[in-house]
C-alpha cells in the first residue's frame, strides 16, 4: 500500500485502521490489567506444596506462572498499537509515515512466535499452568484469547 492510496481514500482507511487500533488498544489494556491482576498472588500448582522462606517469595512464585507469557503478549500488542497509531496519523494528518509503518511491521513474526509460545505454555499440560487456571482465571483467560 502506498502513501498516495492511503491519503486519497482516507475515509475507508481511517475506518479500517480505527478497528485495528481499537482492537490492539483494548488488548494492550487487558494485558496490563491481567499482568497486575489481584489473583496473581493466589497459590497454585507446585507453589501450594512448596515451602517458602517468606510470603513474598510464595507470592512471587505464584505470579511467575503466567507473568512472562502475559508480558510478551502485551509487548506485542503495544507494538501493534503503535503501528496502527502511525497508520491513523498517516491517513488523518497526511504525513508520509509508510517507512515507520513498515518498520513496525517487522514485529509481526515476533507476534506469531509469541502466539505459539503462549499456546504451548498455557495448554502444554504443565501442572503449574493447569492448576493455575482455577486459581488465576482472568490471567488464564487472557492467554486463551
Amino acid at each position: 500500500m502506498s502513501y498516495k492510496i492511503v491519503t486519497t481514500k482516507w475515509g475507508v482507511f481511517t475506518v479500517l485502521g480505527a478497528c485495528c487500533y481499537l482492537y490492539e488498544f483494548i488488548l494492550t489494556i487487558a494485558g496490563v490489567n491481567n499482568y497486575t491482576d489481584v489473583t496473581r498472588f493466589t497459590a497454585c500448582g507446585t507453589v501450594k506444596t512448596t515451602t517458602y522462606s517468606s510470603v513474598k517469595d510464595a507470592e512471587a512464585a505464584a505470579s511467575a506462572v503466567y507473568d512472562l507469557p502475559i508480558l510478551l503478549v502485551t509487548i506485542w500488542h503495544m507494538i501493534e498499537w503503535l503501528r496502527w497509531t502511525t497508520f491513523l496519523t498517516m491517513t488523518l494528518v497526511d504525513a508520509n509515515l509508510i517507512p515507520l509503518f513498515y518498520f513496525l511491521g517487522l514485529a509481526i513474526p515476533y507476534g506469531f512466535i509469541i502466539c505459539i509460545v503462549v499456546i504451548i505454555s498455557r495448554f502444554s499440560g504443565n501442572q503449574n499452568a493447569d492448576d493455575c487456571v482455577a486459581s488465576q482465571p482472568e490471567r488464564a483467560r487472557y492467554l486463551s484469547l
